[in-house]
């Protein structure tokens, strides 16, 4: 299907250490670390990690019309959120991108266009985030959840935490986990998803490159049909008034494999 897609790139400058060193040596994949300079190139390294240029639309750098600067802020990911702040990254904005899944019927996909932003470390060319919004859509601030809220999360299950970002390429594309079955939560209705690509450690286990899918839903609950999801610290709680819903999922970026999945739920003021 052929929709109207924008492309836009930011930049902004600092210097904070990424990668731990020990989470260094983890992956497999061919190393892939090498500063990004021009906005050709961002666009390259945002088609590299999405896989988006199997999409319809999105398969030719025609569609990429435009680039511009900003500043990166980041107060939301979890562990690693100081080494992005602050930092030098290019940021590509796509709109109007329809996820044509292969577990998905062609009627439904039409119905969920996303406006999506990949933002890469120009220094390094890092994946940092990857986020999609239902396309027109402004972010809604319920969405919100601080850094060290989600830690306290992610912790509380087998001591996980996320260590870094890996050197080296992932195995599999961001559309291509999006593909895996058994995701907690979905890609298409979720009104805001995030996927991070990350040095992922549980305790007493090794560490391995991983991608991290969270898909965020506000909606309301009542008496007589309470929101049920797991709270912060994996019990299973009842929400009453509006509720915000999480949904995380974990892959094994280099095998496919699912890791864990889990669902929290937050107040939404």
């Amino acid at each position: 299907m052929k929709s109207r897609h924008m492309l836009l790139i930011c930049a902004v400058i600092s210097t904070v250490c990424l990668i731990c060193p020990a989470a260094m040596t983890q992956t497999t994949a061919k190393a892939d670390y090498v500063p990004v300079t021009t906005a050709e190139e961002a666009v390259e390294r945002a088609l590299a990690y999405t896989g988006f240029d199997k999409l319809e639309g999105l398969d030719t750098k025609d569609r990429w019309e435009m680039a511009r600067l900003t500043i990166a802020r980041d107060s939301t990911t979890p562990f690693l959120s100081d080494s992005i702040n602050g930092r030098t990254v290019w940021q590509v904005d796509v709109q109007d991108v329809i996820l044509d899944l292969d577990w998905a019927k062609p009627d439904v996909v039409l119905k969920y266009p996303k406006d999506v932003r990949v933002t890469i470390d120009s220094a390094t060319g890092r994946l940092f985030e990857i986020r999609l919004l239902n396309s027109g859509d402004e972010y809604n601030p319920g969405y919100t959840i601080p850094a060290d809220t989600s830690e306290k999360q992610i912790r509380s299950l087998n001591g996980e935490k996320f260590l870094g970002f890996p050197i080296d390429a992932p195995g599999m594309t961001f559309l291509e986990v999006l593909n895996v079955r058994g995701l907690c939560g979905s890609p298409l209705t979720a009104g805001l998803m995030v996927g991070h690509y990350v040095v992922h450690y549980v305790f007493r286990s090794d560490t391995l490159p991983a991608w991290t899918i969270d898909t965020h839903t506000l909606q309301p609950g009542s008496e007589t049909n309470p929101v049920q999801a797991r709270g912060p610290y994996h019990g299973s709680y009842p929400w009453q008034g509006r509720c915000h819903i999480v949904s995380r999922s974990v892959v094994d970026a280099m095998t496919g494999e699912l890791i864990h999945r889990v669902v929290y739920g937050y107040d939404w003021p």
